[in-house]
């Protein structure tokens, strides 16, 4: 089985769990579902999932993305993570935004 063939779940409810961005012109749509993010290319395919498994599998209550810089800020009870795009080194996709990898950065609130 292939990575784009696993269904991912409904956005979670609310108005904050999905948002829209773009990265070097490039929009994308991220949204929360359950634990994991969903970022979906502009023609809605799958580009990328953010397993909520390494966050502890707690549930996404947050999520926001910039429209300058690509960047995903999701929050996970107390913590907010921001998650920064990476240009990836081989690129074998039809998608221009597979040319990039999320990487986390943690936030800790109070």
């Amino acid at each position: 089985m292939n990575r784009h063939q696993v269904l991912t779940g409904a956005c979670n409810p609310g108005d904050q769990c999905y948002a829209v961005g773009s990265v070097e012109g490039i929009h994308f749509t991220a949204y929360a579902a359950g634990c994991d993010i969903v970022i979906l290319a502009s023609d809605f395919q799958r580009v990328q999932i953010i397993p909520g498994v390494t966050h502890g599998n707690i549930k996404v209550n947050c999520i926001d993305c910039s429209t300058d810089s690509g960047k995903i800020a999701a929050s996970y009870k107390s913590k907010v993570y921001i998650f920064e795009p990476t240009p990836l080194l081989h690129h074998e996709s039809t998608h221009e935004e597979d040319e990039c990898t999320i990487h986390p950065h943690v936030i800790m609130t109070s």
